[in-house]
């Protein structure tokens, strides 16, 4: 391949790749050979290639692009994978041909993270637009520069009025021209006319002064209407979440230790969280919650009871390094790239004495092979527990016990012992890796 690219450069003069356009029977190339030779193109196209895992492959070879063009039919239900629309592109296309046959939600709009998009093909009421323009004043989407929507207005619903309805707003005389470059133009573009609005970068401290009290009225009712008087959790999971004060939140929750950061759509409100309720005993965040889906080494090393690194449905990409960094004592990562080469590696160096305080380890993902058990364990001594053996094990960070069954024992450099057990369904599977400290050995 890399041969072929070269002959076709000499002939047509053109040493450098702009672009890759992935189409029909592109499968059938090694994607790995592709990203070797075609490794440092800004921008990837994604055609028909009739292939999910084979577009999910792409994906997660050439995500750190500048430019990506995507079909929402590369993806189960053509729904386009979060991780996708939160990714810090200078250009975003989103489409699948001109008949609107997928529609596109404004939680989807609100998760874009990219400075140009071009959305086509794709239905978008007109009511939803108004809401994302709205909400765009209030602070969403804050790195977009330019975004252009292509539909076909069928009925009046659907027209200029219902989408500026209700936002303040000035008409620019048509023959009022202005020039605008977004990033990754190499001209700026013609503006004639057109519709101004304007975003509110801040709040006013009357508005912030009645979502206190709602919010604290609120988690009052709601603690006498279940009886429940103890927060044992905060769960941030929506896009709304950062519109609320992250200091009345605190002062509202209190000293809480368990917290879930799901997808916000925000990357300043993320850390706002973790450095408001620090130290957090039990957090689980997303790849998605950090700027180039990298955790920070902060979050990793803090010492904490559990820690759950959760996924949006495609594999995340948490490294050796990232493992070994973390200083927890249950650690959960769900759907990790190449999982049993990972955990294998992993265990080499826990015999040699890394990651000393860690109890528990679970690795959940989808995509098991027939020999999982041959490539963790490879290298690695071990003993093979009967099935029939049954242990019951507690770490520090569980609420309940756990029944250990079978499994391999391998051993570390200091002594301590620890099991390794596989477990598959029909859609997932489970590496899990218990070490017995005194603490965690129950006995019945």
């Amino acid at each position: 391949m890399h041969d072929w690219l070269k002959h076709l450069q000499d002939i047509f003069n053109y040493p450098k790749i702009d672009c890759i356009w992935f189409t029909t029977d592109s499968s059938q190339f090694d994607i790995d050979d592709i990203k070797e030779v075609f490794g440092t193109s800004t921008k990837v196209k994604i055609g028909n290639t009739e292939c999910y895992t084979f577009n999910q492959m792409i994906l997660q070879n050439f995500l750190s692009v500048k430019k990506l063009s995507i079909k929402p039919s590369h993806f189960p239900n053509s729904k386009v994978a979060e991780r996708i629309l939160m990714q810090n592109f200078d250009g975003l296309e989103i489409g699948d041909g001109w008949v609107e046959t997928r529609i596109m939600s404004l939680d989807q709009l609100l998760l874009i993270n990219s400075k140009k998009v071009f959305i086509y093909g794709v239905q978008i009421p007109a009511k939803h637009f108004n809401k994302f323009i709205k909400l765009w004043q209030r602070g969403s989407n804050s790195q977009l520069e330019w975004f252009a929507i292509h539909y076909t207005i069928t009925n009046e619903e659907d027209g200029k009025e219902a989408i500026m309805k209700g936002i303040k707003h000035e008409i620019i005389p048509a023959n009022q021209i202005r020039k605008f470059k977004a990033t990754g133009n190499a001209m700026p573009e013609i503006v004639e006319g057109g519709i101004d609005i304007v975003r509110k970068d801040e709040f006013t401290t009357v508005e912030w002064e009645k979502r206190e009290f709602a919010m604290k009225n609120c988690l009052e009712h709601l603690q006498n209407a279940f009886n429940h008087h103890k927060i044992d959790g905060i769960w941030f999971c929506h896009f709304f979440s950062s519109q609320f004060d992250i200091d009345d939140i605190r002062e509202a929750f209190g000293n809480i230790t368990k917290v879930y950061i799901g997808v916000t759509g925000c990357f300043v409100f993320n850390q706002m969280i973790l450095q408001k309720f620090f130290p957090i005993e039990d957090l689980s965040v997303m790849t998605e919650n950090f700027q180039d889906l990298k955790i920070p080494l902060s979050v990793l090393m803090q010492n904490r009871l559990k820690l759950r690194i959760a996924h949006d449905g495609l594999p995340i990409n948490v490294t050796l390094n990232d493992l070994l960094l973390t200083n927890s004592k249950v650690i959960t990562v769900e759907n990790p790239q190449m999982p049993q080469k990972l955990l294998n590696n992993f265990l080499k160096l826990w015999q040699r004495g890394s990651n000393p305080h860690m109890e528990y380890l679970s690795f959940d993902y989808f995509d098991s092979v027939e020999n999982d058990e041959e490539i963790i364990m490879q290298g690695i001594k071990h003993e093979v527990n009967p099935l029939d053996r049954v242990r019951n094990f507690k770490s520090m960070g569980f609420k309940n016990l756990r029944e250990v069954r079978g499994g391999m024992n391998v051993y570390r450099m200091d002594g301590a012992r620890a099991t390794i057990t596989l477990r598959k369904t029909d859609f997932f599977s489970f590496s899990q890796m218990f070490v017995w400290f005194d603490h965690c050995a129950v006995k019945t």
